[in-house]
């Protein structure tokens, strides 16, 4: 464990004894086959793909070992209905990424760092570049009967000696071949000691809980609007859906707040962030093209209307200014 209580991983490029990276094809048929159903969203702006999708089948405990460098991935309503026997228990052990799920805290994962992801619901893993996860899938009946939660999608705590145990288990279940053969007796164990150290590693109180706060759904709102500035597809609808309120409750936390719609804090905030990359000088010699797409508007004759209506000049003159 390292200085702020995180697993320390030493995680390799390729898992020991599995083939080279596989092609998008195949990693998403190998995804979908150990993990159900995704949605997959790619990186609009990378190198070429590069994933892994691998199964160890541990006496019987499934274990699985996903790389990827896709923009996210999520599961939506439909596939949390229809897959619902297994809760995912994710050890980061390369990369970094943001975990939403309905109607409750944002998570983020950096390497060494574990959470649990419930199958029954809906959630958006968020990639920030190239990500390596171990997950451990665990029986959602057995999982429920020891946590005792409203929701099994949680963070894990990492400074606490069974948060140290519990990490080390899973990164020495990473190091192995997947050609290792565990006997049943084995496998039953391990899972087992998996389900014994889990609550113990929780929160108390639990972070993760729904909020019943409107300032607190509000705030969570404006965080999701923050780091999804840049993605086209973030909206009023996508908000509520996350937040797991109706488009009227989200357009009401606004308007108390003295704000004029949930359409025109996003733009506004968008037309911010532009403005700052402006000053700040980063944007340099490029396009104000390229500019909007970094804000996530498509459209750039339609970003420099609305660039103009907010700041009385086009983006070039507040560029040159």
């Amino acid at each position: 464990m390292d200085i702020d209580g995180r697993v320390q991983t030493h995680s390799t490029s390729v898992p020991p004894g599995s083939r080279p990276a596989q092609g998008f094809e195949e990693w998403q048929r190998q995804l979908r086959r150990i993990c159900g159903s995704f949605a997959i969203r790619p990186a609009s702006a990378a190198p070429a793909f590069s994933g892994y999708a691998g199964r160890l089948d541990f006496g019987g405990l499934e274990v699985a070992r996903i790389r990827s460098n896709v923009a996210a991935l999520a599961r939506g309503r439909r596939q949390a209905r229809n897959e619902q026997d297994y809760c995912y228990l994710i050890l980061q052990l390369a990369g970094h990424q943001h975990i939403v799920a309905e109607n409750q805290a944002t998570i983020e994962l950096r390497p060494g760092e574990m959470a649990v992801l419930d199958s029954a619901q809906p959630f958006e893993m968020i990639l920030h570049g190239g990500v390596d996860n171990l997950s451990v899938h665990l029986p959602r009946r057995l999982l429920a009967t020891r946590l005792k939660r409203p929701s099994m999608t949680l963070k894990l705590e990492t400074a606490r000696a069974s948060s140290l145990m519990l990490g080390a288990m899973l990164a020495r279940l990473g190091q192995l071949d997947p050609s290792y053969r565990a006997s049943s007796e084995e496998g039953r164990g391990f899972r087992a000691a998996l389900l014994e150290l889990l609550p113990s590693t929780l929160a108390s109180p639990d972070p993760c809980l729904p909020t019943s706060s409107g300032h607190d759904l509000y705030l969570q709102a404006c965080s999701l609007i923050e780091t999804r500035l840049h993605e086209p597809a973030l909206d009023a609808m996508w908000l509520a859906q996350i937040l797991g309120i109706s488009r009227r409750q989200l357009y009401r936390l606004f308007a108390e707040r003295g704000e004029p719609g949930v359409t025109r804090f996003i733009q506004d905030r968008r037309l911010d962030r532009a403005a700052g990359l402006l000053r700040e000088g980063r944007l340099g010699a490029g396009s104000i093209s390229a500019l909007a797409q970094q804000v996530g508007l498509d459209d750039a004759a339609h970003f420099s209307r609305v660039f103009r209506r907010r700041f009385a000049m086009s983006p070039s003159h507040y560029r040159n200014q």
